[in-house]
């Protein structure tokens, strides 16, 4: 080692305190980057094994494959293996409780399939062959079913087929087609029988629907017993999953005369690679904008830190120019610091970033279970593509810090080292202050603002690190308080804690409308309303007519009010709700209407809402569409069914009264223009006339509860001892809680992110202070032997202080404020809702830049208050 490099070292030991600083802010720099490049990679390892676990570990689909196709899939060089999947067909169960269930459906895997697929298997083991079966425990449990492992089951397969179409088939996709009556509309065709030993009992596949009308079964697939005319679907895992795979997965089809290709999406876009490059550009913008905040943040810090470091330095670089020291020499010196930094600081921080990963994910964790259907936790992954890439942003932090401080050492002469008059260039202009400094705050104040300015350097590094702490803890607090805003306006309307509907099949559409329709449903629902957990109930009857405005009629029509084919485009959609006798009369008393004037009334009697929320010119508000008066009377039509050849009228309905407030459930969904609210056996003289079309109008239940999540749990036990699955239950208490569990992850990270920064700027603030007051020994010695007091002498500290947060404030205020403006246009684009600012942070805000300024210099001034005043002028170090 030289001898330069052995005095760079010794001078690093001999300022422990600005070298310790340095070392923190380098370190936490580091570990930011770091933090950074591992959360992007985890969190897309997170996705890509939630996608695995959703739709399996596959890339590319070619349903439909021959057995000679599929075996040369799997001989290709490109694919790594191929899972092949025979639906072997529907078995019926004549036992099962489920009516909406009554089969067995049966799927053969091969070994790839087992093992790239999600299934869990519960008890026993997987099929090892074409004559055993692995059942689900969802068709013990909800069917009924009493089997066993070891039993054999002797099973008649076939294929569903709709009664009097024999050119469909349906799948699992489909639900159980039911005609008028209730009864099935579908049978079983093509069947074959087979003959199963049970092996083992699997979790319901995830891939299974709902509404799926038979039970999961798994069995072996041999592919050489298949008939050659037999196909099943291959889905391949590539070797090497790039952006060429759709090309080259399409050219592989080509050649084995595969016509249909298709992509897993969900899994190839969380390697980033997708069809568009949309979201890889939106990804890598992201992380960029992130990482440049970050550099920005430490490039301060460290810069801040050389050119200290260069300043204290500047005699002894000078005289060892004196005596023969090159330019080159005294640069190397510098950057040699900088790699000594570097050396210790990034191994560190990789490590305490990796940690600082591993303790946040075990606080978000749990949040992000119980907020999304992700089943998957977020685990530490190390990539050495993330690692490499900290190391390398963080070793050019370190090089453009250490640039130019190294540039102006090289430069250093010996006369000006000795006289150290190149850090401190004065004229009267540069230190010139206003005679009201003096006169408001006394003779201290003007010293400590002309300090200030003879150091202007030290000062606006100092200003630009706390601005942009102040500036990014704002962005923060505002993105997150107009995303808390965002959020509760788009369940501002919703004035209930769940929704509870029927499932709908497709072979319900010959079901009729009207009161048998509503009455049945009532009947089920009113069961529901006397659960112990309810506190609030309202069954909602609902359909959509249309009516047209006259002129001075029109006001403000919905962008997203659109009307069907066939029908006048000037037509206002009217949603028509019906309650029943007891909520249409607690409803009518809650906006101010007499009930028994509006059900005495032999003409429909309606409270109308005659104000809905809708997109107008981009922008969801709440709107008066139509100007209606009390009295009149509105004339309702059904848009062209495909059964009739004619628009219908619905009927007559009087405006009895005008309102702004929904009843509980009805909501302003639909595009509607307003909404007709009649007692329940009004509504049902409007549906009857949608009997003989397929236009369905619908009953739904809403109910509030202390205790939301409880009673769906009620709600769901009683329909699985009913033997029933025809309930939807739509939680909006539950989904409001993962809001705001969302939210607070959306806070960890966000204000962890600023947390760091502000602690960057905070060790570059307290290392600038430190240094200069340290530096300013002589200064302050001399003003006290002129008589200066410890009273002044604190005053002008305290002044100094205050000077640097009001500076701070000018410019950092302004531009916080700009940036949330440009924050409320984005979202305004899509909500309406006044401009607002988080006073609570900004107040924060103001309060930590004195309380940061404050302590470090009052920290700093307090080692060299009592200070020998002799000691003082004597000191050397300037």
């Amino acid at each position: 080692m030289n001898v330069m490099n052995r005095l760079t070292l010794r001078q690093l030991r001999l300022n422990k305190k600005r070298t310790g600083v340095t070392l923190i802010g380098v370190i936490i720099s580091v570990a930011m980057i770091t933090a950074v490049t591992t959360l992007g990679t985890s969190f897309m390892d997170l996705m890509q094994r939630n996608a695995k676990a959703s739709n399996g570990n596959w890339h590319v689909l070619y349903p439909n494959v021959t057995p000679v196709q599929a075996e040369k899939l799997a001989a290709d060089k490109k694919v790594e293996a191929v899972s092949l999947i025979h639906e072997k067909g529907y078995a019926s169960l004549p036992t099962s409780r489920n009516p909406d269930k009554p089969y067995l459906f049966v799927r053969e895997f091969n070994a790839d399939a087992f093992d790239r697929f999600p299934v869990q298997i519960k008890e026993g083991r997987l099929p090892a062959t074409d004559s055993e079966l692995a059942l689900s425990e969802h068709m013990l449990t909800n069917g009924g079913a009493k089997v066993s492992i070891g039993d054999e089951l002797t099973l008649v397969l076939g294929e569903r087929q709709v009664e009097g179409v024999p050119s469909t088939k349906l799948g699992q996709n489909e639900p159980l087609q039911t005609d008028s009556s209730g009864g099935a509309a579908e049978k079983l065709v093509s069947q074959e029988r087979h003959v199963y030993k049970v092996v083992g009992i699997i979790k319901r596949p995830v891939w299974e629907p709902t509404w799926a009308p038979g039970y999961t079964a798994l069995s072996h697939l041999d592919l050489a017993k298949l008939n050659p005319t037999e196909t099943v679907s291959a889905s391949t895992a590539w070797k090497h999953v790039t952006r060429g795979i759709f090309e080259q997965a399409r050219e592989l089809g080509e050649q084995l005369k595969i016509s249909d290709v298709q992509f897993n999406n969900p899994l190839l876009r969380y390697y980033g690679i997708t069809g568009t490059e949309s979201l890889q550009r939106t990804l890598y913008l992201f992380l960029g904008v992130v990482l440049t905040i970050i550099v920005i943040g430490s490039v301060s810090l460290v810069y801040n830190a050389f050119a200290i470091s260069v300043a204290e330095r500047s005699r002894q670089l000078g005289m060892l120019s004196s005596i023969g020291a090159t330019r080159k020499q005294k640069r190397k010196s510098v950057i040699f610091e900088g790699a000594v930094i570097g050396l210790i600081s990034i191994p560190i921080g990789l490590a305490a970033g990796l940690a600082g990963m591993a303790i946040t994910f075990l606080f978000v964790n749990p949040l992000l279970a119980s907020t999304t259907n992700i089943a998957e936790k977020l685990l530490v992954k190390v990539s050495p593509a993330s690692l490499l890439m900290a190391v390398l942003v963080s070793a050019a932090t370190l090089f453009i810090s250490t640039y130019s401080p190294a540039r102006r050492a090289s430069r250093i002469s010996p006369i000006e080292a000795i006289r150290q008059s190149q850090e401190i260039k004065l004229t009267n202009k540069n230190v010139k202050t206003s005679r009201l400094t003096r006169r408001l705050f006394g003779f201290e104040a003007e010293i400590g603002l002309k300090n200030l300015k003879r150091n202007r350097r030290r000062y606006r590094a100092t200003v630009f690190s706390l601005i942009v702490s102040l500036v990014l803890f704002l962005t923060v607090s505002t993105f997150t308080y107009y995303m808390g805003i965002s959020v509760n306006m788009s369940q501002d309307d919703i004035n209930y804690d769940m929704q509870v509907s029927l499932r709908t099949n497709s072979g319900n559409a010959e079901q009729g409308a009207g009161k048998d329709f509503a009455s049945d449903k009532i009947a089920l629902f009113n069961k529901i309303t006397q659960f112990e957990k309810v506190e609030e109930s309202s069954i909602v009857s609902q359909l959509y007519g249309f009516w047209k405005a006259t002129p001075d009629q029109e006001m403000t029509k919905p962008e997203n009010a659109s009307s069907p084919e066939g029908v006048d485009g000037n037509l206002h959609t009217v949603q028509v709700i019906g309650l029943t006798e007891a909520t249409f009369a607690q409803y009518a008393l809650e906006v101010g209407a007499a009930p028994a004037s509006l059900t005495a009334s032999a003409q429909p009697a309606a409270i109308v809402v005659d104000r809905t929320f809708g997109r107008v010119n981009g922008k969801f508000v709440e709107i008066q569409a139509v100007r209606l008066s009390v009295g009149e009377n509105l004339r309702l039509v059904n848009p062209p069914d495909e059964k009739l050849d004619k628009q219908q009228e619905l009927g007559d309905v009087k405006v009895s009264f005008l309102t702004n407030k929904m009843p509980l459930g009805v909501t302003n969904a639909g595009g509607a223009s307003f909404t007709v609210v009649l007692p329940l056996k009004q509504w049902e003289s409007f549906a009857h006339h949608l009997a003989n079309t397929h236009v369905q109008p619908n009953v739904l239940l809403f109910l509030n509860s202390k205790d939301p999540i409880g009673l769906q749990s009620d709600i769901e036990k009683w329909e699985q001892d009913r033997g029933r699955s025809e309930l939807q239950i739509w939680n909006v208490y539950k989904n409001r809680q993962q809001n705001r569990q969302l939210m607070q992850i959306l806070n960890i990270f966000s204000f962890g992110f600023v947390a760091l920064i502000t602690a960057i700027a905070t060790a570059n603030i307290f290392n600038t202070i430190s240094t200069s007051i340290a530096l300013r020994k002589r200064e302050f010695a001399m003003l006290r032997s002129v008589g200066m007091t410890p009273r002044g002498f604190n005053k002008m500290i305290r002044f100094e202080s205050l000077f640097y947060g009001i500076k701070t404030l000018l410019y950092g205020l302004p531009i916080s404020f700009l940036i949330m403006l440009l924050l409320f246009g984005s979202l305004s684009g899509s909500f309406r809702f006044e401009f607002g600012i988080p006073w609570h942070s900004v107040f924060i805000s103001i309060g930590a830049v004195f309380l940061i300024v404050g302590s470090s210099m009052l920290y700093s001034a307090a080692k060299i208050r009592n200070e020998n005043i002799l000691d003082g002028l004597r000191t050397e170090n300037l």
